[in-house]
């Protein structure tokens, strides 16, 4: 869960497999209330093992973008996905769901 108007939040997203240096994007889709359309974030590469409430996620297989001013402008439901482009093919998590609370 996230507060609205909190920033500098690291969003992580566990790939679960080794991700290389090329083009890792973190997309963030509003509440459908909110009739703001989806915006794509340049993401980073987990450089050390982490320790979450779910579990250690490992090096190189995680990405992460930190929340900015004006990512997240709405309460309500919002949706993530990341997106790994390697030049041979594209890897997109499922969209995973988070709340953002007034």
């Amino acid at each position: 869960m996230i507060n609205l108007g909190e920033v500098g939040i690291k969003f992580i997203i566990d790939l679960s497999e080794a991700v290389d240096n090329t083009a890792n994007t973190i997309t963030l889709r509003p509440p459908k209330a909110s009739y703001k359309d989806e915006v794509t974030y340049p993401a980073l590469i987990g450089a050390v093992p982490l320790d979450t409430e779910v579990g250690l996620l490992k090096a190189d297989e995680y990405i992460y973008y930190l929340i900015q001013s004006g990512d997240i402008d709405t309460d309500g439901r919002w949706y993530a996905r990341a997106t790994n482009t390697e030049a041979d093919r594209v890897r997109k998590t499922d969209w995973i769901p988070f709340q953002v609370r007034k």
